[in-house]
């Protein structure tokens, strides 16, 4: 009987144990997950956890504020989104002319992170891309049917904008309006051959 028992006991201590180390994990766990929404909400409550104080040097562009922007440039319409930022038609004050900026907000893509690591690499993508695109249109300003790059800068320290001249109308507005020749597709097929073949002619590969 005493063995007996002692068997019910250490099975009861057992199965305690158990509950106990299951317990346990289960506090780690929602402690764990807990300690990781608080910090994506420190996150969104207190904005960028990098130091983007040095973003204009990286991209080697000039800093303007949002207010010296709005001197410049009057809003006039969105037209479109790409995958990185928003592109929005404005009219440049200085020159009369329209032109086309791509808005990139980094703030907004730090945000959908919920770690300081996770953050940090996406800045670090982010610009490391931004810059390789502004290279790449620097060296292909004045090629045949490419857009030309007019300025870059950021402003207030957190914001790219790319500014670039404005086409007056799309080729996919163009195809939802109205029916295209046969001498109409095959101009447009050729300016964008040639297009490529200036992108080619720069050791750029465009896919």
């Amino acid at each position: 009987d005493e063995v007996v028992e002692s068997k019910s006991k250490s099975v009861v201590l057992s199965q305690v144990q158990r509950r106990r180390d299951l317990n346990d994990r289960i506090i780690a766990r929602v402690r764990a997950e807990q300690k990781q929404k608080a910090e994506a909400v420190r996150l969104n409550d207190m904005g960028p956890p990098v130091d983007l104080s040095d973003l204009a040097e990286r991209l080697s562009v000039r800093c303007m504020s949002g207010d010296d922007f709005e001197d410049k440039f009057e809003l006039k319409g969105r037209l479109g989104r790409g995958a990185f930022g928003v592109v929005l038609l404005y009219l440049d004050k200085s020159s009369n002319e329209n032109v086309a900026v791509k808005s990139i907000e980094i703030t907004q893509h730090i945000k959908n992170h919920d770690s300081l690591e996770r953050a940090t690499e996406e800045v670090n993508s982010l610009v490391g891309s931004t810059k390789r695109e502004i290279e790449a249109l620097s060296k292909l300003k004045g090629c045949p049917n490419i857009i030309s790059l007019l300025d870059v800068f950021v402003q207030d320290e957190d914001s790219i904008r790319i500014c670039t001249e404005a086409c007056s109308v799309s080729l996919y507005s163009i195809m939802r309006t109205q029916s295209l020749s046969l001498s109409q597709v095959q101009a447009i097929a050729v300016g964008a051959v040639l297009g490529l073949e200036a992108i080619h002619q720069h050791d750029f590969i465009h896919f």
